[in-house]
């Protein structure tokens, strides 16, 4: 746990996954991830969809990427 009036070296983030065609807007419209945010000051929204997620695989887990494309 941080000390009181240290910051969290945990960084504040929401990710949302979603395959291919963008998130379905039933289930993740802007309003329910506005109120995420409202209801989390100072934490960010990180959306991963099948292409974003690949490169962060590739950038940072290079040696998982043929395990990952399978």
């Amino acid at each position: 746990m941080a000390a009181v009036g240290r910051p969290s070296p945990i960084q504040h983030l929401i990710h949302q996954s979603w395959r291919d065609g963008g998130f379905p807007k039933t289930l993740f419209n802007w309003r329910w991830q506005q109120g995420l945010l409202d209801l989390n000051p100072g934490w960010r929204l990180v959306q991963w969809m099948d292409n974003t997620s690949r490169a962060f695989i590739a950038r940072e887990y290079g040696w998982f990427l043929p395990t990952y494309d399978a």
